[in-house]
């Protein structure tokens, strides 16, 4: 029986990996470093500080593909048994893009004036400066990671970024770029 498979019938892991609830196909939480499709073949795979890896599915998954070698704490249904199990991702939290520090994650708005992240944990718009700005204008609607220092709390400077997932096709509806939150 594999470690997984025992902890999805109620056991405990230590270090980063919180406790599995219930048996297998309910939630499970898991934390650990993402490898991409480019060290693992083609699957996006969660390595835990036990030496597991878990292969990880679904459309978050997909945006975690684009942050390898960060630090993540996934939320998702644990199915199959052994070798076979995967990991269907229903939430997740970036702790650590790879820069040392916890990113700020959201969607790209751009009001008319200023570039804005809508943080996704709490709603709250934060203006981005940095010469990074105008490459990220182009990604307005994306949902992207920012590390940088927050100056009196609502500018943050970007120093480094990612995108997690493609801004959607403009349609009609969109005006001079803006796309709201």
């Amino acid at each position: 029986m594999s470690r997984l498979t025992a902890l999805c019938l109620g056991g405990l892991v230590g270090g980063l990996i919180p406790a599995l609830f219930g048996a297998c196909g309910h939630s499970a939480y898991l934390a650990g470093i993402v490898a991409g499709p480019q060290a693992t073949g083609h699957t996006v795979v969660l390595e835990t500080n036990t030496g597991d890896e878990v292969p990880l599915q679904g459309d978050l998954a997909s945006e975690l593909a684009h942050v390898p070698g960060a630090m993540v704490r996934v939320e998702g249904r644990l199915r199959g048994h052994g070798e076979r199990q995967r990991l269907n991702v229903t939430a997740y939290r970036l702790l650590d893009a790879g820069k040392g520090v916890p990113p700020h994650v959201g969607k790209l708005y751009w009001d008319g004036t200023r570039l804005l992240l809508i943080e996704e944990e709490t709603g709250t718009a934060v203006e981005l400066r940095g010469r990074a700005v105008t490459t990220l204008r182009r990604q307005t609607g994306a949902k992207a990671w920012i590390v940088g220092p927050v100056i009196n709390i609502e500018i943050l400077e970007v120093v480094d970024y990612g995108i997690l997932r493609e801004a959607p096709r403009a349609s009609s509806s969109s005006e001079n770029g803006k796309t709201g939150p």
